[in-house]
């Protein structure tokens, strides 16, 4: 995952925005809803600085997921998704509730 956001940063690999990507979060849960395209699915929390605040793996298996979300504090973040070779983000606003 690291290598991949380093890559990021000097222009040798994109994050897209994938439409197929739903995303909701309700009382410190975020629930995702993506169809991974490889065996392998690794998600990164980024505050707007790049900084990690969470990072984990998901089921790739399954089309829907969950990570818990209450130690972020109320802000702006990304969610990076890493499936096989592709960089799928989604900027998100978190609200605690």
């Amino acid at each position: 995952m690291l290598d991949i956001l380093k890559d990021m940063m000097r222009g040798r690999h994109s994050a897209v925005t994938d439409p197929s990507l739903k995303v909701r979060t309700e009382g410190g849960v975020m629930y995702i809803f993506y169809t991974a395209k490889s065996g392998m699915l690794i998600y990164d929390i980024s505050n707007p600085n790049g900084q990690v605040m969470l990072k984990g793996e998901l089921n790739a298996e399954q089309a829907e997921n969950t990570i818990d979300v209450t130690s972020l504090r109320k802000g702006n973040y990304t969610l990076y998704l890493i499936d096989g070779s592709d960089l799928v983000k989604y900027p998100f606003i978190y609200y605690p509730e």
